[in-house]
C-alpha cells in the first residue's frame, strides 16, 4: 500500500505527463489530407510557425493579365482562367496563405505586346505595393520582362519561349520552352523506338503567326541529332480551312512524325484533313501543352485518336493516384460538375504556376516574419532558391540564380478516342535545347 506521499508524487507525474503530452499535441503540425492543398506540392508549414506571423485584416493582392480577348483567347478564358480561380479559392477554403486569404484582379492584355506593357504599368499604378503579378502569354512576357526588373515586381506564367527565360530576370515560367518540348520528345521518346535503316523523317505545321513560327528556333538543335531528317515546314492560318497541299507535300516528303503547332480551333481542321486524306494512323501527330483537346474543343473520335502530346504535367487519367493529380482532379470535378472531361495539360500548367506562387509567398513571408515586409526583393530571393515538391503532379520544381523555368521532366502522353490523354511514357529529362540559338 502506498504512502500518502508516495500516492502524491504519483499523481503529480501523472499530471506533468498529461500537460506534455497536451503541449505537444498543440505545437506538432497538423498533417493534411492528401486531397489538401498542402499535400498538392506546397511547403508545409507548421501551426506554431504560422501563428508567429501576424495576419492583416486585408486579403493579399494579385494583379492578373490573362489574353481575355485575341485570335487564341479561349484557351486562356476555358482552361487558364478557370485554373487559377480554383487554385486559389481552395486555398482560400482552406485558411489562405498562412492564414491570410488571397484577392485577385483581372486585367485583358489582349494577346499584344504593346497592350501587355501599358496593362503592367496599370497593375504597378493599381498595386505599388504588390510583390508578384501574373501575366500570360509568351509574347507578353517578354515586353513586360525589362519592366518587371525596374519596378522589382515578379512576373510569373507558364509556357515560354527563349527570350522569357534568357538571359535570366524577373520573370519566371513554369514550363520548359516549346523548342525543348520537340527536342525531348525527339530526343528521349521517338529516335530510341526508331527501328528503320533510313533516318525518322520529321516537320511541322504550324500556325502562320509569330509565337508559332518560334518553334523552328529548335531546327539547327535537330538537324545534329543522328538518325534524323528535318523536311520543310508547312504552315497553316489561324483557323485552317482547306490543308490539301500541306497535307499533300508531308506525304509526298514522307512524314513519319509532325510537331503540330496549334492551339483551340486550328488543331482540330488539321487532324481532319489528316484523317480524310489517309494519313491520319500513317503519321506520328504529336503536339505541345497548349492543346487540351478534352475542354477546349472537345475533339472526340477517330480524329483525336492516337494524337502524341508533350506534357509538363501528369495525366489526370493515368496518373490520378498520384496525391498531386488527385488533388488537382478534386478541385476541377468540385468547381465544375458537368464538366463531361477531367483537366488538360493548360489547366494543370497554371495549377502548376499557382501553386509555386503559393510556396513562394509562403516561405517569403515566414523568412521576413511579417506580410508588411513582403517586397518585391524578398520575394525575387526566395523565387531564386524556390524548390516545391508536386507530388506527382510534376517532378520536384526549381529555381535558382540562373534558372527561369521550372519543370525538368516531360511526360510523353497520348489521347485516345474519349479525349483522355494517358501517360505512355516515364519522366522524361528535358533536353536543354534553347541554349543552342538559331543561328
Amino acid at each position: 500500500m502506498f504512502s500518502r506521499r508516495k500516492r502524491s508524487l504519483v499523481l503529480m507525474g501523472l499530471l506533468l505527463v498529461a500537460f506534455l503530452t497536451t503541449l505537444a499535441c498543440q505545437q506538432a503540425p497538423a498533417s493534411a489530407p492528401i486531397n489538401s492543398p498542402s499535400a498538392s506540392g506546397q511547403a508545409t508549414t507548421a501551426a506554431s510557425a504560422s501563428a508567429k506571423v501576424p495576419v492583416p485584416s486585408t486579403p493579399f493582392m494579385i494583379p492578373v493579365a490573362f489574353d481575355m480577348s485575341g485570335p487564341t483567347s479561349g484557351s486562356f478564358i476555358d482552361s487558364i482562367k478557370p485554373a487559377w480561380e480554383d487554385y486559389w479559392g481552395a486555398i482560400n477554403e482552406q485558411g489562405g496563405i498562412l492564414g491570410r486569404k488571397v484577392e485577385w484582379r483581372i486585367y485583358d492584355d489582349k494577346q499584344s505586346p504593346a497592350e501587355g506593357a501599358q496593362v503592367w504599368k496599370r497593375m504597378v499604378s493599381d498595386f505599388p505595393n504588390a510583390p508578384l503579378i501574373h501575366i500570360e502569354g509568351s509574347g507578353v512576357r517578354v515586353s513586360i520582362k525589362p519592366q518587371a526588373g525596374e519596378d522589382k515586381k515578379v512576373a510569373i506564367g507558364t509556357g515560354n519561349t527563349f527570350e522569357v527565360v534568357s538571359p535570366p530576370g524577373w520573370v519566371f515560367a513554369t514550363h520548359n520552352v516549346y523548342d525543348d518540348m520537340v527536342a525531348t520528345a525527339l530526343e528521349r521518346y521517338f529516335l530510341p523506338q526508331w527501328k528503320e535503316s533510313r533516318p525518322l523523317r520529321f516537320a511541322f505545321v504550324t500556325q502562320d503567326a509569330a509565337w508559332a513560327k518560334a518553334i523552328e528556333n529548335v531546327i539547327p538543335y535537330l538537324k545534329k541529332l543522328p538518325n534524323l531528317e528535318v523536311l520543310p515546314t508547312e504552315y497553316t492560318p489561324a483557323v485552317p480551312v482547306d490543308l490539301t497541299a500541306q497535307m499533300t507535300r508531308l506525304k509526298e516528303g514522307g512524314a513519319d512524325v509532325v510537331w503540330v503547332q496549334h492551339v483551340e480551333a486550328g488543331m482540330a481542321p488539321v487532324l481532319r484533313e489528316a484523317q480524310r486524306m489517309g494519313l491520319k494512323d500513317k503519321i506520328k501527330w504529336i503536339t505541345g501543352h497548349s492543346v487540351d483537346a478534352g475542354t477546349l474543343f472537345p475533339l472526340v473520335g477517330d480524329n483525336i485518336a492516337g494524337l502524341y502530346q508533350v506534357s509538363p504535367t501528369a495525366s489526370p487519367y493515368s496518373d490520378a493516384s498520384q496525391p498531386g493529380v488527385k488533388f488537382m482532379n478534386d478541385v476541377f470535378k468540385a468547381k465544375h460538375p458537368n464538366a463531361k472531361f477531367l483537366p488538360g495539360t493548360m489547366y494543370s500548367g497554371e495549377v502548376m504556376a499557382a501553386m509555386l506562387a503559393r510556396a513562394a509567398i509562403e516561405q517569403a513571408v515566414q523568412k521576413v516574419g511579417s506580410w508588411d515586409k513582403l517586397t518585391g526583393d524578398v520575394l525575387y530571393d526566395t523565387y531564386q532558391s524556390l524548390k516545391v515538391d508536386t507530388q506527382g503532379l510534376t517532378g520536384t520544381l526549381t529555381y535558382d540564380k540562373t534558372k527561369r523555368w521550372a519543370v525538368d521532366y516531360n511526360k510523353i502522353t497520348q489521347f485516345n478516342a474519349a479525349g483522355e490523354n494517358k501517360a505512355i511514357s516515364d519522366w522524361l529529362p528535358v533536353s536543354r535545347s534553347f541554349q543552342v540559338k538559331a543561328q
